[in-house]
């Protein structure tokens, strides 16, 4: 049973969380030429991505993802040799390990009859994640932040440059890193709930209003 730490200024962070709300909008096309196809690559681009937080000393703005990462090493290594470069490693290998599986694992799970993931080149049509935005939060004993996600999807003739359909989708929420205690006015952050879980939930959540709001009513 996971460990539960009690704080009352998290209760400011959930408020502020829920401020935020997810928003979709398709820049061109439909996505009807997904139709009837059973194999659709997926391929990632976080040369665009911005990032923000990570952790409660983290509460500079948000950065291009290289200058985030390199500010974020400094300063856990400053506050403890070494864990900056932990962290590190632990950041390259969440992305084809945590990541970009929970958009392609959810996909599959609700697009029946069709695999959608990464290496099907030889697929008509190819699915481009291009990650614009990443909050990882954090959940330690002195406060807690949610995960957030934005990025452009785009379908492409696979290996041309040619967008058949696109949209934008903004702030989708990842997994809570705080809980709240019946009966009290505080929250709980959960110990254990690593910034791979939090932001994962945010790639798994892109891909379920992928589905919903867009592809099922392109495939009627």
């Amino acid at each position: 049973m996971k460990t539960i730490k009690l704080f009352a200024m998290a209760a400011l962070v959930a408020v502020a969380s829920n401020s935020f709300a997810q928003k979709i909008k398709v820049t061109s096309g439909t996505f009807s030429e997904l139709k009837g196809q059973t194999e659709v690559n997926v391929v990632w681009d976080y040369s665009q991505a911005q990032v923000r937080g990570g952790s409660p000393f983290a509460n500079w703005k948000a950065l291009p993802e290289a200058e985030w990462l390199k500010k974020i090493v400094d300063a856990k290594n400053e506050k403890e040799a070494g864990t900056g470069d932990d962290w590190n490693k632990k950041w390259a290998a969440a992305k084809p390990g945590a990541f970009e599986p929970s958009f392609e694992i959810k996909m599959a799970e609700l697009w029946t009859g069709a695999s959608v993931k990464r290496g099907l080149n030889n697929a008509k049509y190819t699915i481009r994640v291009k990650v614009t935005y990443m909050d990882p939060g954090y959940s330690v004993g002195v406060g807690a932040s949610d995960a957030w996600l934005s990025g452009i999807i785009e379908v492409v003739e696979t290996g041309t440059e040619n967008v058949s359909s696109s949209l934008t989708m903004d702030m989708i929420k990842g997994a809570s890193a705080a809980s709240g205690v019946p009966g009290m006015a505080i929250v709980a952050a959960i110990d254990g709930m690593t910034f791979e879980k939090r932001l994962g939930e945010s790639f798994e959540k892109m891909a379920k209003s992928l589905h919903a709001k867009v592809l099922k009513k392109a495939f009627k």
